[in-house]
């Protein structure tokens, strides 16, 4: 059944793969990454139900995820929309800020822009955009302040990564499935000049 999916070997692995169906298409995927972080978990090799039983939850999470689209409740990540890191959103970015954003007059980033550019893809850039959460987002303010950054440049990194992340969850398909929350610093002890414009959506 559509609806039900399925489970499937091929002869020369022992990671079972799943079947499912979005938009009327089907969708293949291994169960690897899945068994392998069990059997970390476990510190050792799992056995063959144990493996039936990881695939079996692979295909109900993945069935309930297209459920969740199809009921307005959160947008489907498949495979490979789940493989886009932190840098590909970046990329996205860069690409609508050179476009200039709603105005369309093209620009180039000032220097500022891009040394918070590079610090926030220093961190996050490797990461899978659908694995960071708020303790990502926190840890990462924290070693800034440890660095003695000020608030104001704080919050020019995390704007821009939250600026990012807005632009994934509104493509199509969605690259994130939302928009990150992150609560800005207080700057009113921060003495500076000029200030920074924020990527036009």
């Amino acid at each position: 059944m559509r609806g039900d999916g399925r489970i499937f070997r091929h002869r020369e692995s022992r990671f079972p793969h799943i079947s499912y169906y979005h938009d009327k298409k089907e969708i293949r995927e291994s169960t690897r990454a899945a068994i392998l972080e069990a059997e970390a978990k476990k510190g050792r090799k799992l056995t063959d139900d144990e493996v039936t039983r990881v695939a079996v939850e692979c295909l109900k999470k993945r069935i309930r995820e297209v459920a969740n689209e199809r009921d307005a409740i959160r947008p489907f990540l498949g495979p490979a929309q789940e493989r886009i890191t932190v840098n590909e959103l970046l990329d996205d970015l860069v690409a609508q800020y050179r476009l200039g954003g709603k105005k369309r007059i093209p620009r180039e980033m000032e220097s500022g822009m891009r040394s918070n550019l590079k610090s926030v893809r220093d961190y996050f850039g490797e990461k899978r955009a659908a694995t960071v959460t708020k303790r990502h987002v926190d840890e990462f303010i924290s070693n800034l302040k440890v660095e003695r950054k000020s608030n104001a440049t704080v919050n020019r990194r995390t704007q821009l990564l939250s600026q990012a992340f807005k632009i994934a969850a509104n493509a199509d398909p969605p690259k994130a499935l939302r928009p990150l929350a992150i609560t800005k610093l207080d700057e009113s002890d921060n003495v500076r000049k000029g200030k920074f414009t924020e990527p036009e959506a």
